[in-house]
């Protein structure tokens, strides 16, 4: 599949890593600033410089050690880049979120290398109120939008709205995050909000649901799941 993102800067990743390092590195350069300050009465150092100094070296430290775990967070072609291409393919306009941990890299490829256009990301307060406006945009347009929602609980809080739009047969895509994986997942709200059978809270209500463990299975899978949406029931 031709790249949708010709424009794209190739080192956007590198960009965010350099982000994080940075930030850290300014951290750092002000609380050596804030160590040096001085008494203006006593017109020298002030007799706590020595401690504020020994602070900053502290928190010159602290800031150090998390860089190696937020560098991991840079993934240099993730699959969810693919996964925005497998989007555009179905000239899906619209993706409705409300973000969420689980879905952060999907949100960072559709706004960075999907150029945030076709689909259009839109942020919302609430789940149901996603569902809902794909609803409404279908009604409005004969097109379907595409929600992305943050596991067990993203689903859960959409699903009354899920259910108004299978009840007045208007097609939505839904994609959701989900943690399958037990090393992945870093802590207790990772196992909070993940599932076997996610889609299984919305039985009764979905036509069709799978959970795709790779890039391709998701291409695939999200072609059936909009073929199956777009069919008369």
């Amino acid at each position: 599949m031709q790249r949708s993102n010709e424009k794209s800067d190739p080192d956007r990743r590198n960009f965010l890593k350099g982000v994080a390092l940075g930030g850290a590195a300014a951290l750092g350069a002000s609380s050596i600033a804030l160590a040096q300050t001085q008494d203006p009465d006593a017109g020298a150092a002030s007799p706590t410089a020595s401690d504020a100094a020994r602070a900053a070296g502290a928190e010159i430290a602290q800031a150090e050690a998390p860089l190696e775990p937020v560098s991991e967070l840079v993934v240099q072609n993730p699959a969810s880049d693919y996964m925005v291409d497998c989007l555009k393919a179905l000239d899906i306009e619209y993706i409705l979120v409300n973000p969420g941990g689980s879905i952060r890299g999907f949100h960072e490829s559709i706004i960075n290398y999907g150029g945030n256009s076709a689909p259009e990301l839109i942020s919302v307060m609430h789940e149901e109120v996603g569902a809902a406006f794909a609803h409404g945009y279908f009604k409005a347009s004969g097109k379907p939008a595409a929600c992305l929602f943050y596991g067990n609980i993203g689903l859960q809080h959409a699903s009354m709205g899920l259910y108004n739009a299978y009840g007045d047969r208007v097609p939505v895509v839904v994609i959701a995050g989900n943690r399958v994986l037990a090393e992945e997942k870093a802590a207790s709200p990772d196992w909070y909000h993940s599932s076997n059978n996610l889609a299984g809270i919305l039985d009764g209500c979905i036509k069709w649901s799978d959970e795709p463990a790779s890039a391709v299975a998701f291409g695939e899978s999200l072609h059936r799941g909009y073929r199956i949406a777009m069919s008369q029931p």
